[in-house]
C-alpha cells in the first residue's frame, strides 16, 4: 500500500462476511460518539496490526456477541472494512458533504491526484 496506516493487510482464505452494527467509539466524518449504524463486511484480508484507536465496536446482527473493534483515524484519512448503508439515515451522510465542503487542500498538494477533493470529495 502507500503507508498511510501503522498496519500492513494481508490476503487469507477465509472470507470475512456478514452484517455488523457498528458503534462509534469516537466522533468521526460519518459518526459521532455511540451513534450505531448498519454495515456489512466483505473481505479476504487481515489486518496485522490493529488500530489502536478504533473508531467502531462491531457486532453481528445475526448472533449478539461482539465482534470486536476496527477503523482508522489519522488526519483525515478514515478507513475501515465496513460499508454502511444509510438510506434511512442521511445524517452521516450529511456530515461527510459538509466536511469534504470545508476542507481546504494546501495550494502545493493541488496539482495531485487530490486536486480538489478530499477523502474523494469532490
Amino acid at each position: 500500500m502507500i503507508g498511510i496506516l501503522p498496519t500492513i493487510a494481508r490476503l487469507t482464505p477465509h472470507l470475512t462476511l456478514g452484517y455488523r452494527q457498528a458503534t462509534a467509539l469516537q466522533n468521526s466524518l460519518l459518526l459521532q460518539a455511540r451513534e450505531t449504524a448498519t454495515a456489512h463486511e466483505f473481505h479476504h484480508s487481515q489486518l496485522q496490526n490493529p488500530p489502536h484507536s478504533p473508531l467502531f465496536s462491531l457486532q453481528r446482527y445475526e448472533r449478539p456477541n461482539p465482534l470486536g473493534s476496527e477503523g482508522w483515524q489519522i488526519a483525515q484519512v478514515q478507513a475501515s472494512y465496513l460499508h454502511f448503508h444509510f438510506g434511512d439515515w442521511p445524517l452521516p451522510l450529511q456530515r461527510f458533504v459538509r466536511s469534504c465542503k470545508l476542507a481546504q487542500i494546501p495550494r502545493e498538494h493541488s496539482h495531485h491526484a487530490l486536486k480538489g477533493s478530499v477523502l474523494g470529495c469532490a
